[in-house]
């Protein structure tokens, strides 16, 4: 029965922004991680690309460990 309302189009918008309203208001600050999560990663689209003072992503970490590790050997 529940898997019937979902789907019913009438229903989809009422469903959709109860989820959207779900996470933004969640105590457990979902969007706000997911956020951090892209940026560590290099995901988001959002950063200013010409910073210099932002924090390494995680790609990039990788890569300066790979340089060092290069030059050593």
């Amino acid at each position: 029965m529940f898997l019937l309302l979902i789907k019913d189009p009438d229903v989809q918008p009422i469903f959709r922004m109860y989820i959207e309203n779900i996470l933004a208001t969640s105590e457990l600050k979902i969007l706000k991680r997911l956020a951090a999560v892209e940026t560590l990663l290099g995901l988001d689209d959002f950063s200013a690309g010409g910073d210099e003072e932002h924090e390494l992503t995680i790609p990039e970490q990788l890569t300066l460990l790979a340089e060092r590790i290069d030059n050593v050997t």
